[in-house]
């Protein structure tokens, strides 16, 4: 697991930055949860799965399965009291901070891994036929924009058309992306996933970023974990020591608006040689233009003078035939005439005579 990965899933583990990201991924449900009310779940389960072929081990003896961890990144419970009964809701998060084509059949296995994980302990608790718990799970999409790709099983199924297609099953992916929360209130939230997903969202516009984080006390007392999490995820690069239990966010303000207006000035840089390039292409075409008007002019009147030529040269040689000149005669004539050379004054007087 990457270093990124790791920090997200130890920020995720808190039970106030938990309950923001279930109560703002299910705010039109009504469902809102107290981080007090969370329960922790021991969710790491060891999956085995049989190797294709038998590996030798080097103390001797063949390997023949493979043994690896695998659940959701943070998954908890919340236990709720609906018409005088007792009901367990496993929740879980899978951060995510790249697409995956086939995140809707990741989650499909996370979750049928994480209701046989239940499964085994419902068992092991002697509960006879009493419901498993259910569970409800969330992605949490760590860059800016919308999540990229597929949110169904469907999406990625070839499905017959008519009737039929209501007997297939599909997975619905429950999605939340930092670009959803970025929108909405810093100081609503119980943890500062505000502040984090702020910062992802626009950490290429330190202007714009200081100018919503700086409504916000929040950003003086950022936690040590927060901190690390905006490092993995940004450039913003804070200043994280760790004897800190939290981090002054205000203290790289300077720093990152100085940094801003360098990126405004390649972008401006940028924006200015197009438009300059694009005038230069008007003024090329414009230049062109004349420049092939001009040269079209010049042949016009090349064409003209040689067409007046022919016309000249037809009337003397008519002329001088009509008095029994001979050629070596017409051809004398039409060199000091149209101060031709002897080559082609002999060619016109026979193009004259044909």
């Amino acid at each position: 697991m990457a270093d990124k990965d790791l920090s997200l899933k130890d920020y995720l583990t808190d039970a106030s930055v938990f309950a923001d990201i279930f109560n703002l991924a299910f705010r039109r449900s009504g469902f809102v949860i107290d981080p007090k009310n969370l329960r922790e779940v021991d969710s790491v389960q060891v999956m085995a799965t049989p190797l294709k072929k038998p590996v030798s081990r080097a103390g001797g003896g063949v390997k023949t399965v493979a043994y690896r961890e695998r659940l959701h990144d943070v998954l908890k419970m919340i236990v709720l009291e609906e018409d005088g009964k007792r009901k367990e809701i496993l929740l879980g998060i899978e951060g995510q901070s790249k697409r995956s084509r086939y995140m809707p059949l990741r989650i499909w296995q996370y979750e049928d891994q994480t209701m046989e994980w239940a499964m085994k302990k419902h068992v092991a608790r002697r509960r006879g036929d009493r419901p498993l718990p259910g569970l409800i799970s969330v992605v949490l999409y760590m860059r800016p924009g919308k999540w990229p790709g597929a949110v169904s099983l469907s999406q990625l199924q070839q499905r017959p058309k008519g009737r039929i297609v209501k007997y297939m099953n599909d997975v619905q992916m429950n999605v939340l992306t930092v670009e959803e929360i970025s929108r909405h209130d810093i100081d609503s939230f119980y943890s500062e996933i505000g502040v984090i997903a702020n910062a992802i969202v626009y950490a290429d516009n330190p202007r714009k970023l200081w100018r919503i984080l700086g409504k916000s006390k929040k950003v003086q007392h950022l936690s040590v974990q927060a901190a690390g999490v905006i490092n993995e995820y940004t450039n913003l690069g804070l200043e994280v020591q760790e004897e800190q239990e939290c981090v002054n966010m205000c203290n790289a303000k300077e720093f990152w608006m100085k940094e801003g207006e360098k990126i405004g000035e390649k972008k401006s840089e940028k924006k200015w040689l197009k438009k300059g390039e694009k005038k230069g292409e008007k003024k090329g075409i414009r230049i062109g233009k004349e420049q092939g008007i001009k040269i079209g002019e010049e042949r016009a009147q090349k064409k003209m003078l040689k067409q007046r030529i022919q016309l000249g040269v037809d009337e003397v040689v008519m002329l001088m035939r009509e008095m029994n000149s001979s050629l070596e005669e017409i051809i004398e004539r039409l060199q000091k005439r149209f101060q031709l050379s002897r080559r082609e004054a002999m060619k016109q007087a026979k193009k004259a005579m044909a």
